[in-house]
């Protein structure tokens, strides 16, 4: 039932955004891409990817060699609106659940000597052999967005699959 519960409030989360919110995000990160200067176009040979506006402190480049997980949480910015729309109650519930998972996949990874690496950069730019994928975050990204390499192909996981595996 927990899962279901967590499950659901995921949901609601990402599907929650609105055109306002929206509008606000991409004002707020041109508004700092101007102030550094630092407006470019992302290389769209590769996925017909759109005009990706950043600054350098919302960049992260991961260099992986091995299986591993990867992690893109949310900043302080966006956890606040989250909390704004859920409320405070609800979020640290559903906060305090992820942590516990997550300290679980800890546990198994560890185990299995597959190593976490965590972002909470808006772009993170991923390279391994033979592969080279951008992960830009948006609305469907909870608190904890998991990915997982397993020295071929880099996926996007649920949580909980990844616990099974």
């Amino acid at each position: 039932m927990r899962i279901v519960l967590i499950f659901l409030l995921l949901l609601i989360i990402s599907c929650k955004e609105n055109k306002e919110q929206n509008s606000e995000n991409f004002n707020e990160r041109k508004e700092r891409a101007d102030k550094y200067n630092l407006n470019k176009k992302a290389d769209s040979s590769k996925d017909n990817e759109p005009f990706i506006i950043l600054d350098e402190e919302s960049k992260k480049k991961i260099e992986l060699n091995k299986p591993s997980i990867i992690v893109i949480q949310l900043d302080s910015l966006e956890i606040e609106r989250v909390k704004k729309i859920d409320g405070e109650d609800n979020f640290y519930t559903a906060a305090d659940d992820m942590v516990w998972y997550n300290s679980k996949l800890i546990e198994q990874s560890d185990s299995l000597n597959i190593p976490i690496i965590y972002s909470n950069n808006d772009y993170t730019e991923i390279s391994a052999p033979n592969l080279t994928k951008r992960i830009v975050k948006d609305s469907t990204f909870s608190l904890f967005t998991y990915f997982y390499y397993d020295g071929k192909n880099l996926k996007r996981e649920e949580l909980f699959n990844l616990l099974k595996e």
